[in-house]
């Protein structure tokens, strides 16, 4: 119920911030400097997490799909059933 009021007072909170450090003087100004700083590599970090954590998922699913299908080479070459790649290779009457 209070999470837009929430979501709204921090962004007016950042914004404040940010303006006292661009127009203020004395150690407000300083000390709101190093939080606009600090906020930047706060987001930087954040979207790097982001990044990585998306690359780490893609190339876990793709070795996946590769453990799969290397597993499926020694299944065709033991004559097991592949899809349909191992049709032809019983005689007839086995069916």
């Amino acid at each position: 119920m209070l999470t837009p009021f929430a979501i709204a007072g921090a962004g007016l909170l950042i914004l404040a911030v940010r303006h006292i450090a661009v127009h203020g003087r004395g150690r407000w100004a300083t000390a709101a400097a190093w939080l606009v700083i600090l906020g930047s590599f706060a987001v930087s970090i954040t979207i790097a997490v982001a990044v990585i954590a998306f690359f780490a998922t893609f190339f876990a699913a793709f070795g996946l799909v590769l453990m799969v299908l290397a597993f499926m080479i020694p299944l065709a070459y033991l004559g097991g059933s592949v899809g349909n790649g191992s049709k032809g290779t019983y005689p007839r009457r086995y069916y």
